[in-house]
């Protein structure tokens, strides 16, 4: 899949596992295993990666919480779309060694737009205004994956996230 970069500081934060699906083990000799696909969502290729599931890859129990963090940004959109919306998963440029844990919730700020001043027609920048809301469902030392559990207008990568009010 594709790399995350910080915004800000162009560090790379990881890499996204696409899953393609699933298989079983068949039978093993040493490092070499035979397994068997059960269940594809596309082609699997050589050079594909496998990785054993682990009981972590089950969704957490987690209760809602306020951040410890106070701001970052959207960075990226699972699936490949470009426009958020509510229920979407997003990718944020914060995780566990800034704070962020399972549960915190944060509220989406859409940069405010550019508009003419009627009375000078200079160039002014609007206010960021709240436009929805998103829980953290699964956290890594540098990024963290969010749930967007309200929208209240179209958002979109670049979107700043910060603590609730």
């Amino acid at each position: 899949g594709e790399s995350y970069v910080d915004p800000q500081s162009n560090e790379i934060l990881g890499f996204e596992a696409m899953v393609v699906g699933e298989s079983y083990l068949l039978s093993q000799m040493d490092n070499v295993a035979t397994i068997q696909v059960k269940k594809s969502n596309q082609e699997v290729r050589i050079g594909d990666r496998i990785f054993a599931m682990s009981p972590q890859d089950a969704l957490p129990i987690f209760q809602p919480n306020y951040p410890t963090v106070t701001e970052g940004q959207i960075i990226a959109v699972l699936d490949g779309v470009t426009e958020v919306g509510q229920f979407n998963v997003v990718v944020i440029n914060r995780g566990t060694r800034e704070g962020v844990s399972l549960g915190n919730i944060f509220a989406i700020h859409k940069k405010g737009g550019h508009a003419e001043d009627p009375v000078t027609h200079e160039l002014i920048t609007l206010p960021t205004v709240m436009a929805g809301q998103l829980v953290i469902f699964k956290t890594f030392e540098k990024l963290s994956y969010g749930l967007v559990t309200k929208a209240n207008r179209p958002l979109a990568i670049m979107d700043e996230i910060r603590q609730p009010l």
